[in-house]
Order: C-alpha cells, then sequence, then structure tokens
C-alpha cells in the first residue's frame, strides 16, 4: 500500500504526547490531534495509519467506510471484547491495543505493530523480547510428543520461578495450540480435515504436517508461539468467534481451529497475534507479562492482532 503517514486521534494531551514520541520514531509522516473534526483535512486519499482511542471507534468506522487506503489500530482501557463486532465488520481493523486506565498502550507492542503495517515483513519471535531472552523450540508428529512439550512448557516456568497458577495456564495454552495446530488445522489434498472428527485420538503427523512451538522469555515477559504449515485460519473465527464465545454462543468448528479453544487462547494472553498465510502458514502466538498478578490480569483489555488475507 505504500503508507508514510500516521494519523493519531487521541483526546488525553498525555497519552497523545507519548504516543506521537514512540511513532515518531517510525521514520514517516505522523499527525497528531485531539479532535475529531480535524481528521478531515488530512483524509486526501494518502495511504495511512488512523490510530485512535476506542472512544472514537464511531469516527474511525466512519474513516474506514470512506477512505479505502486507510488502515486503523486502536487502542483501550476498557474492555476489548466491545471492539470485536466493529473488527468483524471491517477487515481494515484488525489490531486492538489494551492499556491500562491512564497510561499509552504498551510502547513496544504499538511499535512493533506499526513497524509490521509498513513494512509489510513478520519479524522473529525475538522481536516480542528484549535481547537477553531464551527459550526453546521443537517440532512435533505425534501426541505423545505434545504432551511432553506440554510438561517441558510447565517446566521452564518452574525454571523462572512463575507462580503455579500462572504455570498451569501456560500449560493449558500451549496444549490448546497445539491441539489447533495439530489436529484442526492439517488437510488433505482435498481440503478435507484429517484430524479434526476426533480431537482425543492418538494421531501420527506426515512430516510435511508438523507443527512448531516456540516458547521463550526475557523474564518479564512470557511468550508461546505455534505454527502449522496449513495457514487455513479464516479472519472470522477469530473476531466474530471470539464475540460468540464470549456472549455464550455456539463457536463455528466447520473450519479448523475455531472452537471454543480460541477463545481460551484470547483470554490467557495479555496479547494474542494470529499471523495467516493462506495456505502456507497459521502462526498463533500469546504474550503474558510475568509481573502481572491474577487479579490484575483478569482485569486487563486484551491486545488481539490479525495480520494476514484471510
Amino acid at each position: 500500500m505504500g503508507i508514510s503517514r500516521i494519523l493519531i486521534l487521541e483526546r488525553n494531551k498525555l497519552i497523545l504526547r507519548k504516543v506521537t514520541r514512540v511513532l515518531m520514531c517510525t521514520g514517516v509522516e505522523v499527525i497528531p490531534t485531539e479532535d475529531p473534526a480535524e481528521l478531515n483535512r488530512y483524509l486526501d486519499g494518502t495511504p495511512a495509519i488512523l490510530c485512535a482511542d476506542s472512544v472514537d471507534i464511531a469516527t474511525v468506522m466512519g474513516v474506514l467506510q470512506t477512505h479505502p487506503t486507510i488502515l486503523a489500530v486502536v487502542w483501550t482501557a476498557t474492555k476489548s471484547d466491545k471492539l470485536l463486532p466493529f473488527a468483524d465488520r471491517e477487515p481494515r481493523l484488525s489490531h486492538f491495543l489494551g492499556r491500562a486506565k491512564d497510561q499509552p498502550p504498551r510502547e513496544w507492542e504499538l511499535l512493533y505493530i506499526i513497524r509490521r503495517l509498513l513494512s509489510g515483513e513478520a519479524p522473529g519471535l525475538a522481536s516480542l523480547l528484549a535481547w537477553g531472552y531464551t527459550g526453546f523450540k521443537e517440532s512435533l508428529l505425534t501426541s505423545q510428543q505434545r504432551d511432553a512439550c506440554v510438561e517441558g512448557v510447565v517446566r521452564f516456568c518452574e525454571k523462572l520461578n512463575v507462580p503455579g497458577r500462572v504455570r498451569e495456564m501456560f500449560g493449558e495454552l500451549a496444549h490448546e495450540l497445539l491441539m489447533n495446530a495439530m489436529y484442526d488445522a492439517p488437510v488433505d489434498a482435498e481440503g478435507r480435515h484429517k484430524y479434526a472428527a476426533d480431537r482425543k485420538a492418538q494421531i501420527q503427523l506426515e512430516p510435511h504436517e508438523a507443527a512448531t512451538i516456540r516458547c521463550a522469555s526475557d523474564g518479564m515477559r512470557m511468550v508461546i508461539s505455534v505454527t502449522d504449515p496449513f495457514g487455513g485460519l479464516p479472519r472470522s473465527a477469530i473476531f466474530a468467534g471470539i464475540a460468540r464465545g464470549l456472549k455464550g454462543g455456539e463457536m463455528d468448528t466447520s473450519h479448523g481451529g475455531a472452537g471454543l479453544g480460541m477463545l481460551y487462547i484470547y483470554r490467557s494472553s495479555a496479547i494474542s497475534i494470529f499471523d495467516v498465510v493462506p495456505g502456507r502458514r497459521t502462526q498463533v502466538t500469546g504474550v503474558y507479562e510475568l509481573d502481572t498478578n491474577q487479579r490484575e490480569f483478569r482485569n486487563l483489555p486484551r491486545s488481539l492482532h490479525y495480520f494476514g488475507n484471510g
């Protein structure tokens, strides 16, 4: 798209100042404003990213409906759940950043998202962590390897002195991510799901079907990422599917990887990142901040990001 401009709409002057300073580091033109009415002065057809607080979601949606060269990034200090229906309706709104009350969005997360949108490139796991991180990577073909890997995630958390409840949550998150990649994602040459019918069965994947897990931490953040080589997770399964799950409705499992586990991934991560290259790769990443206590975590607005064309 050739984006060369970032528009920032934020009514809190302190947050606007901090976000502007961070985004100036991207090297493109940054235009901040506190007034929604001023946006029209800068909407001249130039491809741009519009960053705004969720209080102005109606303005953001109006801009997206009338300006096809605009992408949107929205941050919120209230429940991110309320934003899911907007993303379901508008594919150019695929990024929500949860933030603490009276605080700007996480600087590193904001830069990560904006730089990806500007470059179109998908950096590795290291871009989510500080330089001195540690972790492991495994490729899995069998149910037994999955179970052993989940135990490995828990042991990794123990070495980091992570609280027991959080270790348990990470183990369950790793298990769900691997189940989606190993049971729901694989399809045959005709596009039929090979293993999704029975998620309790013991399976042996073909070498080209292997799921890959990466687990790492820098002592401040814990990151778990699972990749499958199929790229069959549709965008609707993420935004619409999670929204239905939050309302207690039925989840669409017809595409694989879109069951109630999608809701668990969203609830278990401070930041959930979905990367989909249709027919080639789906990568789902969960990020957790280790200094967050469980009470804070339960009330923290979730970040949710989707990159892809599905």
